[in-house]
């Protein structure tokens, strides 16, 4: 599924003439500067128990994140967004407005359509020393994960009725949550690195694609109250992590020789990181307690 997907990406960067940003999570552009843009139509990323002030609010996270992953310090988003109804429209400026706020950065231009359901774009805009992306990873790197992960399945088992909503909304990041701010470790250590997005697995399945290696996964760490609250659910298989997408989180892989650097510099910056795993030849492919995984989002 992965690798399909890896090469229908790179047939449409080729189409649509990007095809030097491929496997960037941000694209490096002149000046030190990078570029970001996400989209999403409501009908595939709102859940019902999401305003439509939370979507915004996670669409300018998604995108930042991806700044943050490439090894950036986001500066400045935009957005274009189509409703059917002026307090739609309201209702998505607010998300914006407080995900920029949170994250520090300032809303340059915005852009309104009227159409039926509603869709936003938006694009980010960073600073960076060094641009790092998906390729660069070689066996005898270790694979750290930053920040923790899990919301995502979260929101899915609220949303399939196995979790209840008012325990789901107990927990600090579980509508709206902010990526890791590690950009100075990725460009400072990281070899390669990508953000949950997608899901767990398809982020390092991304790593283990452009970079052609093997990515051994030995541990993960959700969020402890998730953990709890996912394990009184009864869903008890500990992969089942591998699959949480939206938690953006954040995969870098980091030279042996520099892990113990890398992890001192995350707790200066109070971001907890974690080495979970190593890169090792072989095909591209993720391994996890001895068995090839997936899970995630994916075209295909």
């Amino acid at each position: 599924m992965y690798r399909r997907e890896h090469l229908l990406h790179r047939r449409l960067a080729e189409l649509s003439g990007s095809i030097e940003c491929l496997g960037y999570d941000a694209c490096p552009g002149p000046g030190g500067l990078l570029y970001n843009i996400d989209g999403y139509h409501e009908d595939y990323s709102r859940y019902p128990f999401m305003s439509r002030a939370d979507w915004a609010y996670r669409a300018v996270v998604a995108s930042a994140a991806d700044v943050i992953a490439s090894g950036g310090r986001p500066l400045a988003v935009m957005y274009s967004v189509g409703v059917e109804l002026e307090a739609h429209a309201l209702e998505v400026a607010r998300g914006v407005g407080e995900a920029a706020r949170d994250l520090g950065v300032v809303v340059l231009k915005s852009d309104y359509n009227r159409g039926r359901g509603s869709w936003i774009d938006v694009a980010s805009i960073g600073s960076t020393s060094r641009p790092v992306s998906r390729k660069g990873a070689s066996p005898g790197d270790v694979l750290l994960q930053a920040g923790y992960l899990g919301y995502g399945l979260l929101e899915r088992l609220v949303a399939e009725n196995i979790v209840g909503i008012d325990e789901a909304l107990n927990v600090s990041g579980f509508l709206r949550r902010l990526p890791p701010r590690v950009e100075g470790i990725v460009s400072g250590y990281a070899t390669a690195s990508s953000d949950n997005s997608d899901g767990w697995a398809a982020t390092l399945w991304g790593i283990a694609e452009y970079s052609g290696v093997r990515v051994i996964v030995e541990e993960v760490h959700p969020d402890p109250t998730v953990g709890s609250i996912v394990g009184r659910a009864g869903v008890s298989r500990e992969a089942i992590w591998l699959e949480s997408w939206e938690d953006y989180n954040i995969a870098l892989t980091v030279r042996e020789d520099e892990a113990e650097d890398a992890l001192e510099d995350c707790g200066r910056a109070g971001v907890p990181c974690w080495i979970i795993g190593r890169i090792a030849e072989g095909d591209p492919q993720v391994v996890y307690k001895g068995r090839v995984v997936t899970g995630g989002w994916s075209w295909v």
